[in-house]
């Protein structure tokens, strides 16, 4: 015979000679091996609410690495060309003699792409033009340390 387990349950109210919140034994439930038919667990609401909730947290996890990749992929294409405009309109300052808004231009591509090395050297002859050597020896330093090359010939 199979094994046995027993089974209680609540009486109802609707049962005339129940007593609210007793319960009664009603009788064994058999236990199927790996053989038998399933054994069905009844679905209680609060795990509905527990697969409802686990699901909104693989959505937010889904969603926030998605967005993090567009973000990437975006600030990857949209930096380069932000640098060479600002690395264009500081070309043009230090032609006109602006200096200090060249400068500026240079720091801005500097900040969006640090291995811009242009930008650096230009930097550095506007600090040079404006007699800032002591500003401009970091950005020639920073030159020869990106091209090492450049610095021998």
């Amino acid at each position: 015979m199979a094994e046995t387990i027993p089974r209680r349950t609540q009486k109802l109210g609707y049962d005339p000679g129940a007593v609210p919140g007793e319960s009664y034994d009603l009788g064994p439930i058999p236990v199927q091996g790996p053989d038998g038919p399933p054994i069905y667990v009844p679905v209680q609401p609060e795990d509905h609410q527990r697969r409802l909730l686990r699901r909104l947290r693989w959505l937010a996890i889904i969603l926030t690495v998605v967005g993090s990749a567009g973000y990437w992929l975006y600030k990857s294409s949209v930096d380069p060309i932000q640098a060479h405009e600002a690395f264009n309109s500081g070309a043009k300052f230090l032609q006109a003699g602006r200096y200090q808004q060249a400068i500026l231009s240079f720091d801005q591509v500097i900040a969006l792409q640090p291995d811009y090395v242009e930008a650096y050297q230009l930097r550095g002859r506007a600090n040079m033009a404006l007699s800032k050597p002591l500003q401009a020896g970091p950005d020639f330093s920073k030159v020869i340390a990106l091209r090492p090359q450049d610095a021998e010939g």
